[in-house]
């Protein structure tokens, strides 16, 4: 996978530091697999797979620059931080959660505990020795900076 850092400093809501150079495809479990298939302009969601497309940009972690210096991880074999794929997804879903939860016909408030959920064991998955305290800032702060974006 090659990816595209834009920029190398801390950033406040909004700041884009990745930009995908390929479409990425993430299994998030089979408990998602019986969703009905969603596709907008940056990503697909197909039978507990989600596709994010070539060209997505999102900010790593990045919710708590204002409170304490926010850390991607170490790198990984192949180069990208241990939060690349975890922040990836999260930021996918906040972004998008609206309109999933209308397409799904389910509270925004349920598509927010998912996205901080599967946030969580990609964390784990990738071995993050602070992925507790990143999903308790993302669980509980994770709204307030959705909707701070929202507003813009």
């Amino acid at each position: 996978m090659r990816l595209l850092k834009l920029r190398n400093h801390k950033l406040l809501c909004g700041g884009s530091r990745y930009r995908l150079q390929e479409d990425v495809t993430i299994y998030l479990g089979e408990c998602f697999a019986t969703l009905s298939d969603f596709i907008c302009s940056q990503f697909k969601f197909s039978k507990g797979w989600i596709t994010i497309f070539k060209g997505y940009e999102w900010d790593g972690c990045s919710g708590g620059v204002w409170v304490f210096e926010v850390w991607d991880g170490n790198l990984e074999d192949n180069g990208l931080p241990q939060m690349y794929y975890p922040s990836l997804v999260h930021d996918v879903l906040y972004e998008y959660m609206e309109e999933l939860a209308e397409f799904w016909g389910v509270k925004v408030d349920s598509i927010k505990k998912w996205a901080d959920n599967v946030f969580l064991a990609l964390a784990q998955a990738h071995k993050f020795e602070k992925a507790y305290l990143y999903y308790w800032a993302v669980k509980h702060l994770g709204g307030i900076f959705h909707w701070i974006n929202k507003g813009k």
